[in-house]
This record gives structure tokens, sequence and C-alpha cells, in this order.
């Protein structure tokens, strides 16, 4: 039982959401909490071990590796660069990104962008959201255009192989999937694990009065108790989960969101959408 300092102090920096799941009486009232970064480096540790534990497995699996030889027998070689290409896109649009935002000559550019809200905010000219509007234009035009440059690269290095190097590089990027897909899987299992808390909280017309929540213990007691969820609980708390987690938490970039930024920002991308990682 935790001291009462404790809980007083749990209760001041108690950060989460509150999840409702079914209806009427039958309704049940879950917390999910913001994890902390020593939950959070917990839950990376167990994804990286069984990002370890899925590719050491494929490798000593005979099964696994004569399945994949029959497919890459089925497979012809414009097939397999465009398999590779595809894979690598993601990681190549990130670095395009990355590569953006650390060159000076964006700095400005990338600070106004990132910065865009404060018009919401406060009343904006509407040269000032015409501004804004074109910098988040010019961000995404530049890059797509490094994306789509990175990518005629890594074409270029793929048609340069011949049949082997094809199928060991397909390889290779066939076990980090296998990696990356147990990586997450088993993150997201301890995120869920960690986060979930049982709690109470009165209800009037209005809704849960929130003055009232009380937070108890974890919901589940072993880690693998979340795969006995149903999916539809575990869709709610995942996305309620999510919306507390900052972009560098996801998984994803630090370029500003264009869905996130502003109102004028918001039509700009419904009307000016830039290319899928997987475009050329």
């Amino acid at each position: 039982m935790a001291s009462k300092a404790l809980q007083r102090i749990q209760k001041i920096f108690q950060r989460g959401e509150l999840v409702i799941l079914g209806e009427g009486d039958d309704r049940v009232f879950l917390w999910v909490a913001k994890l902390n970064a020593m939950e959070k480096e917990e839950a990376n540790l167990d994804g990286r071990s069984a990002r370890a534990m899925r590719m050491l497995a494929f490798d000593r699996s005979e099964e696994e590796q004569a399945s994949l030889q029959i497919l890459l027998e089925r497979t012809d070689d414009r097939e397999i660069m465009e398999a590779l290409l595809n894979r690598k896109a993601p990681e190549l649009y990130m670095q395009a990104e990355d590569e953006i935002r650390s060159e000076d000559a964006w700095k400005e550019r990338l600070e106004a962008i990132d910065r865009a809200s404060l018009l919401a905010d406060r009343p904006a000219s509407e040269e000032e959201k015409s501004l804004a509007v074109d910098l988040l234009l010019e961000y995404q035009r530049e890059i797509e255009k490094r994306h789509r440059k990175a990518l005629q690269a890594e074409r270029r290095s793929f048609n340069d192989m011949d049949r082997a190097e094809l199928e060991d590089a397909y390889r290779k990027q066939w076990r980090e999937m296998l990696g990356a897909t147990a990586f997450h899987e088993a993150r997201r299992q301890t995120e869920l694990w960690l986060s979930l808390r049982e709690c109470t909280v009165d209800v009037d017309a209005d809704g849960p009065v929130m003055s009232t929540l009380v937070v108890g213990e974890r919901l589940l007691d072993e880690r693998a108790d979340v795969l006995s969820l149903p999916d539809e609980v575990i869709a709610q708390v995942v996305a309620a989960f999510e919306r507390e987690m900052s972009a560098r938490d996801a998984g994803n970039s630090d370029a500003p969101a264009a869905s996130s930024v502003s109102s004028v920002q918001r039509s700009v991308e419904e009307d000016s959408k830039p290319s899928t990682p997987t475009e050329m």
C-alpha cells in the first residue's frame, strides 16, 4: 500500500485519459496513464529483446528459410527491386525530414512552421495566414523532392546488383521486417500493461465528474494478460494511449504535422497532400 505522501504525489502529477467501456449499468471505467521515463524504457527494452529473439529465430529456422527461398524463386528481379524500394521508402522519407531540419537554411522557416499554431490563438492577418500556408507547402515540396532523389539513388544501386546480391538484400530486409514487427508488438504490449489502471469516477448528466476520479492499481496482473483483452477494448485503449504520446514517443519523426499546426494548415493539407513515402 502506497504511503499517503506518495498517493498525494501521484495524484498531483497524474496524467492520462479516462476510457469508458460499455453503456448504462454495464459501464466499465479504465484509466490509461501516461507512462513515465522508466516505464517507457522498460517497454523499449521488451521490444528490443523481442526483436533480437525474432531475428535469431528466423536465422535458425530451416522452414522459414526454405519458405523465403521458394518466394524468391517465384519473384523476378524487377519485383524484388520494387519490394526493396517500398520497404526502404519510409526510412528515406524520414531521413529527408531529418536532413531538412538539420540545415541552417531551413532553421527560421521551420521555427515559423512549428509555432504556426499560435495563429489560432490570436488575431492573424491574411498576410500571416498566407505566409504560414506558403511555408508549409515549401516544406512539404522539399521533403518530396529529396525523397524522390533518395529513391532514385536507391533504385540505381539495386540496378547495379546481380541476382545473388538482390536476393541477399531481400533476405536482410525481410529479417529486419520480422524484427521490427516483433519490436512494435512487444513494446505496445508492455505499454498497455503498464498504462492500464482500474479507476472509479462519479457520473452526472454531463458525463464523468473528473474531480471525483480515483485511480487504483494496474488492471492486469501480468504482461501477457494484454493478449486476453477483446479487440474492441484494445482499439479504444490504444487510441487513448496514443493521444497521450508525443510524436517521438510514438516512433514518428519530429517534423511538424500539417494536420496539427493550425486550422489554416489543415485545409492546406487536404488540398495539397505530399506524396506517400512509397510513391516515386
